[in-house]
């Protein structure tokens, strides 16, 4: 047997050693694993604020307003065309009017110098009529000038008109299809960005929560690689039996204690091979557990990567995010609302003139008209005084009719000119009321930096959670393969474990011998183990065990407490002194001692054997 068991204890020892490197290995990285995701449930849970309040919400709020406006302006285009032929017309109208009261304002400077001229045939009416000729001049003189200082702006006010038309008309063609369509576009863009900014808000609950999960996870795993311990304690508490009985054996020299120490050494390997078998069943089925646990882990941040690629990537599959798609739109449409508002600068250029031009002929009109008015009355008293002359005073009631009949004509042709004027006042006033939707532009143009910064920045936050991801699933997928192959190992290592234990039972059968002498073997046996047992599971296996062979035996020795087996077969084993002298030096085994005991010495060289810690070491672990 001594040869066998010393086959056995290197396995043990290698099995030990490459359990706790194992375990080792999987426990660091499962620490660092669990860091990893709880800083990406941060940062999920930062981008899914951001994606829901943040840049990407602004940018949306602005690319909603961007295309609203562009399909105001495209649907605005043929209005503002109608509105610019309206003008057109009126302003055309507005000349055959100017030409109409000019001349029929020139008629009356002349009608009215012949007035003078037949005043001559009466002192009387002279005065009156001179009177009367000057008012003309000055009055109706005054108005004239103003009115064709009028005219010949109306004649640059028209040109720049007809130029704005033709610009307007070409923009019409070259871009109201363009803003039709770029509105669509940006109208299925808005639709795209806010499914994705739900598939958004749904990845990176979803995503935060597996995350959780599988932190949490990690840390069930961190706790169960207790077993890792656990198992490295009884593969110890296995060695030091098996050295005990090895020791045992050694000792025997055929006297008449040979029969309880070969006894107690025969039941040290049948609890060492019980321990054995337990320890090895245990481990193989938690190994098994976490590396399932690992398989999992490795899955879930597999897939958590992959989404996160499906919910963010471009079309490419590319690191960019889907924000970035948009800002070449964005840049393009801001094209647009430039080329907008060059093309109403014109038109704005040309309704401006012609505000200006138009602005002090209101009054100039309003004032002709009064001035008309009054003329007529002076020449209804002119004919009626010259009629009162009688044949001397013809000449001069046909000036006065004529004089009457233009500014009568004149007034007609004010109001008429007036009217014309307000109307294409009100159309060119047409161009200037969107103030509000100008600002709105420009407002959206100067806020196009700002945009594109958050949507950079968004843009920013999304590639380094993606790049977080991939980085932590390669990182995890390493861990999980060394783990794996780790415990591959491993399980080399059991299967040897395993065959250490067959070759336990093989060791040899145990001699039949009384009940008295099983009983204080098994005393002995319990006297040494039972002190350095760490679980409950220790004792249960070794309770069971000795119950089954030595039913009426005794009750087991007190754990932790010195002892003293009884005598069996005449020999007396005291276990108390090597338990002493394990406290007393802070040495890990309990080693037994015995005067007149046929082990008396526990070693096979003499010394004491290391084991593992006492039961109360234990509780730091």
């Amino acid at each position: 047997m001594p040869d066998t068991i010393r086959t056995i204890l290197p396995t043990i020892a290698d099995g030990t050693t490459s359990i706790e490197g194992a375990f080792l290995s999987a426990g660091r990285g499962l620490s660092q694993g669990l860091s990893a995701f709880r800083s990406l449930t941060d940062s999920l849970a930062a981008l899914g604020d951001d994606i829901d309040r943040g840049g990407t919400a602004a940018a949306s709020h602005q690319l909603d307003r961007l295309s609203r406006m562009l399909r105001g302006v495209a649907e605005r285009l043929p209005a503002d065309g109608t509105l610019l032929r309206d003008l057109l017309d009126g302003n055309r109208g507005m000349r055959r009017k100017f030409d109409d009261l000019v001349g029929d304002m020139r008629m009356m400077v002349v009608v009215s110098r012949s007035a003078r001229l037949e005043a001559v045939v009466s002192d009387e009416q002279r005065a009156s009529l001179e009177e009367f000729s000057r008012t003309i001049d000055h009055q109706i003189g005054d108005a004239q000038r103003r009115i064709d200082a009028c005219v010949s702006q109306h004649g640059g006010a028209t040109t720049l008109l007809e130029r704005s038309a033709r610009e307007h008309l070409a923009f019409d063609d070259a871009y109201r299809d363009k803003l039709v369509g770029l509105a669509a576009e940006f109208d299925q863009a808005l639709d795209a960005m806010a499914s994705r900014r739900d598939a958004g808000l749904a990845f990176t609950a979803e995503a935060a929560a597996r995350a959780r999960g599988i932190a949490q996870a990690a840390g069930l795993a961190l706790v169960s690689l207790q077993v890792g311990d656990n198992t490295r304690q009884r593969l110890e508490h296995v060695t030091f039996a098996l050295e005990r009985a090895d020791g045992l054996d050694a000792g025997a020299g055929g006297g008449e204690d040979e029969p309880d120490a070969a006894a107690t050494a025969d039941l040290l390997c049948r609890v060492a091979e019980a321990q054995l078998r337990d320890t090895v069943d245990t481990f193989d089925g938690e190994a098994s557990r976490i590396l399932d646990t690992f398989a999992m882990l490795g899955r879930e941040a597999a897939t958590l990567a992959t989404e996160g690629r499906a919910t963010y990537g471009n079309d490419g599959g590319g690191t960019a995010s889907f924000v970035s798609e948009f800002r070449a739109r964005f840049a393009a449409a801001m094209g647009i609302v430039a080329a907008c508002s060059a093309n109403r600068l014109a038109v704005e250029r040309a309704t401006g003139a012609l505000r200006s031009m138009l602005a002090p002929l209101d009054e100039t009109l309003t004032t002709l008209v009064t001035t008309s008015e009054d003329l007529v009355i002076v020449a209804m008293n002119v004919g009626l005084k010259a009629a009162r002359l009688g044949s001397d005073g013809r000449g001069l009631v046909t000036v006065a009719g004529e004089l009457k009949r233009l500014a009568s004509q004149i007034s007609l042709d004010a109001v008429a000119l007036l009217d014309a004027f307000r109307g294409v006042r009100g159309t060119s006033d047409a161009f200037g009321s969107r103030t509000g939707e100008d600002a709105a532009a420009a407002s959206l143009e100067g806020e196009a930096e700002a945009i594109l910064d958050a949507l950079a920045s968004a843009d920013t936050r999304i590639v380094a959670v993606l790049g977080t991801i991939d980085r932590i699933g390669r990182d995890f997928d390493a861990t999980v393969g060394d783990a794996i192959g780790a415990f591959e190992a491993v399980a080399a290592n059991t299967g040897a474990l395993s065959d250490a234990v067959d070759s336990i039972g093989s060791v040899r059968a145990p001699a039949t011998r009384d009940g008295a002498a099983l009983a204080a073997a098994a005393e002995a046996v319990d006297g040494l183990l039972l002190p350095i047992y760490s679980m409950a599971r220790e004792r249960d296996v070794q309770s069971a065990l000795l119950d089954r062979i030595a039913p009426r035996r005794g009750a087991s020795a007190p754990q932790g407490a010195a002892a003293e087996a009884g005598p069996a077969n005449g020999a007396a084993i005291r276990l108390d002194a090597g338990r002493e002298r394990a406290a007393g030096s802070g040495a890990r085994p309990p080693a037994m001692s015995g005067a007149g005991a046929a082990f008396a010495a526990a070693g096979r060289d003499g010394s004491a054997r290391k084991l593992a810690p006492a039961a109360d070491d234990w509780e730091e672990f």
